[in-house]
């Protein structure tokens, strides 16, 4: 399964780097699973020192109240679809697979599009 986690802009700030975008798509077994990844890339559910008026930049799958999906997606679509349609100006992901492998788009998105 994987589970989408959606950074908030807290503070008007977005974080991005090789692991962390504004969509982190992570592959697990279990809610607990991907949290326990998620932990270990850089995202963190404490909400410390994020903006009081914008809220915590992360939320925790077992709190978010979503489940996870079959393909990566965000916001009932694939995430490859949901970039596109955004023309891939404002919104990156990550995909973390379970064999390690990180996936960055929108760089690639046409051509994971092509294998759907």
């Amino acid at each position: 399964m994987f589970f989408t986690y959606r950074q908030n802009n807290t503070g008007g700030i977005f974080h991005v780097n090789d692991n962390i975008a504004h969509f982190v798509i992570i592959e697990a077994e279990s809610e607990e699973a991907s949290d326990i990844k998620a932990k270990n890339i850089g995202l963190y559910f404490d909400g410390f020192n994020d903006c009081e008026c914008c809220g915590a930049r992360w939320v925790s799958m077992r709190y978010c109240g979503e489940s996870g999906t079959t393909k990566p997606s965000a916001y009932g679509k694939s995430i490859k679809d949901f970039l596109l349609e955004k023309n891939s100006s404002v919104y990156e992901a990550r995909i973390h697979y379970k064999n390690g492998k990180v996936e960055k788009l929108p760089d690639n998105a046409n051509k994971l599009l092509a294998r759907e």
